[in-house]
C-alpha cells in the first residue's frame, strides 16, 4: 500500500482514500467469490460453521494482522464481526436457493 511520504495538498489524501476504497471493494468481491465457491462445493450443507463457533478465531487472526500493519485492532474487530455475520446470512440464502421446491 502506498504511504504518503511528504506534505500533500488536501486533494491528495482524498484521492488516496478513493483508491484504497476501490481496492477494498475489489478484495471484498474476491472474498465473496471464494466463499461462493466453497458453498457451491458443499452442496446443500453448511460450508462454514455459524459465526458463533469460529468467529473468535477469525477475528483474532484479523486483529493480529491489524497489529502487524499498524492499524487499530478495534476497527478490524468491528469490521470483521459485521462481515462474518453478513457471510453467515449470505450462506443461508445461497443454501436456500439450492433447495428443491
Amino acid at each position: 500500500m502506498k504511504v504518503p511520504t511528504g506534505p500533500s495538498t488536501p486533494a491528495d489524501p482524498r484521492k488516496d482514500i478513493e483508491r484504497i476504497d476501490e481496492e477494498i471493494v475489489r478484495l471484498l468481491a474476491e472474498r465473496q467469490r471464494c466463499f461462493e465457491a466453497a458453498v457451491a462445493a458443499r452442496g446443500r450443507e453448511r460450508a462454514f460453521a455459524p459465526v458463533s463457533r469460529r468467529s473468535d478465531q477469525v477475528i483474532n487472526n484479523a486483529k493480529l494482522l491489524a497489529y502487524a500493519n499498524r492499524t487499530d485492532p478495534a476497527l478490524v474487530e468491528s469490521l470483521w464481526t459485521v462481515m462474518l455475520k453478513w457471510f453467515e446470512l449470505y450462506e443461508d440464502r445461497l443454501i436456500e436457493q439450492k433447495r428443491p421446491e
